[in-house]
């Protein structure tokens, strides 16, 4: 697919800027070692939640957050990816 041909996040810790539905995440976190999906929204939250419980995605974790207030340490992520989330 077009995220497998645009990055390899293998072996990362990626932060997801906008989860949305958890579709990408779930991509995502296939390759990484651990992903930190945030979203604005605590119904995408919530719904990107459910989803990663039915997938069995252990590597995730969603927080209702705002990247232009979220406070972040030096080198915590590997990489981050942001799609769709203007």
């Amino acid at each position: 697919g077009m995220i497998a041909r645009a990055s390899d996040f293998s072996g990362m810790r990626v932060l997801e800027i906008g989860s949305g539905d958890g579709r990408m995440t779930e991509m995502i976190s296939r390759q990484a070692t651990a992903v930190l999906s945030i979203d604005p929204d605590e119904d995408a939250i919530t719904n990107a939640q459910k989803r990663a419980k039915e997938h069995g995605l252990l590597n995730v974790e969603y927080r209702v957050e705002d990247i232009c207030t979220m406070e972040l340490e030096s080198g915590e992520f590997d990489s981050a990816f942001l799609a769709l989330s203007l």
